[in-house]
């Protein structure tokens, strides 16, 4: 009798072909999807022309590459804990209302030199971002509930949230003019753009810390350690003494807490206020973080990388947007979930197929 089972590799692949085979197949299908759905109009030599353009002017993706290399850091620091944060979008936004709130609601934020109320709105960001995250850290830690679709549920939560509290009467956050979107930031907030360039000097310090911040911790304590080793091995874990629940309730928090800090940087740096509703007007960066923690392989060192190629993904989606053949076709928003959702798709395949193989039994 024959019969097929899945087995694990003795050898597996070596782990940096997954990511870079991935990327290749992924834009190909991409190439191929919007080739036909556009009725031959779009070639795959303008969606390389896009890409490339994206590549090779760095200024064009900088604000986008250091955003999503923040939450590249964080989701990393979850990701190697074995606890899959995929609420990143809903901890981007509560820290970005959190510190939109209390700017509006307490005078004295602002009432100091710049530095100080830009260090104050960071520490505010990253608090309200872990306590977001702890919310679903405790269910998944103490209940056992799935963090999966719980902090993807959890993103949903936020959206509506956020929309409620903007369009309340009367509060100091609404704008003045009566858009559906809050107040701007005060000028003391707001990072000075670099001469000649789209990018602050505060976003990539930010940036910088959050990175070093996450690896010293991962590498250099204990807390570290013992999170690492919840993402390899829970036995050895419970048989240290460690709380398991614990364990993963703070490593989804502190996930949810640099999060937070993208959220802040991206109100300070790009856009000053928040546009309802939500939902429809985020750029999804809570999401594009996860493919680009997925294409590092979980390496702190190839997070940039990663989140550099993603961002020039996202900037082709748009470059696209506006080619004649895209309207013609009436292809005016999504383009860059095919990039993304084709790059994804491809890992999970070729992840799958690295560490297992089939085998016919006879």
């Amino acid at each position: 009798m024959v019969s097929i089972v899945v087995v694990r590799r003795v050898k597996p692949i070596p782990y940096f072909v997954v990511p870079i085979t991935a990327l290749v197949i992924g834009i190909v299908v991409s190439m191929a999807i919007l080739f036909f759905l556009t009725g031959y109009m779009v070639w795959p030599t303008d969606v390389l022309n896009s890409i490339w353009d994206g590549l090779t002017h760095p200024n064009v993706i900088a604000n986008i590459f250091l955003l999503l290399t923040i939450i590249g850091f964080s989701l990393a620091l979850s990701f190697k804990g074995g606890v899959y944060n995929i609420g990143g979008e809903g901890q981007f936004w509560i820290a970005a209302w959190v510190m939109v709130y209390l700017v509006f609601t307490t005078p004295y934020l602002t009432s100091g030199t710049p530095l100080v109320s830009k260090v104050l709105v960071l520490l505010i960001g990253f608090a309200a971002g872990f306590a977001w995250a702890l919310v679903a850290g405790l269910l998944r830690g103490f209940i056992g509930v799935d963090e999966v679709p719980l902090t993807l549920m959890m993103n949903y939560v936020a959206y509506n949230l956020i929309d409620w509290f903007v369009m309340i009467p009367g509060m100091p956050w609404r704008d003045v003019y009566g858009y559906a979107k809050t107040r701007s930031l005060p000028q003391s907030l707001q990072y000075s753009i670099l001469p000649g360039s789209t990018v602050s000097v505060e976003m990539i310090v930010v940036t910088i810390l959050a990175g070093v911040i996450v690896w010293l911790l991962l590498d250099y304590t204990k807390l570290g350690l013992t999170i690492k080793i919840h993402g390899s091995n829970v036995k050895l874990l419970r048989s240290a003494g460690y709380s398991v629940p614990l364990t993963a309730a703070v490593a989804l928090a502190l996930s949810g807490g640099f999060i937070g800090l993208a959220g802040v940087v991206y109100l300070c740096g790009v856009t000053p206020s928040i546009r309802i509703p939500v939902e429809t007007s985020t750029s999804g960066f809570g999401y594009l973080g996860i493919l680009v923690t997925w294409l590092s392989m979980l390496e702190l060192f190839a997070v940039p990388i990663a989140a550099y190629v993603v961002s020039s993904l996202y900037n082709a989606g748009f470059t696209l947007m506006a080619m004649k053949g895209m309207q013609q076709a009436g292809i005016t928003a999504g383009v860059t979930n095919v990039f993304i959702g084709s790059v994804l798709l491809m890992y999970a395949l070729l992840i799958t197929i690295s560490e297992y193989k089939i085998k016919i039994v006879w």
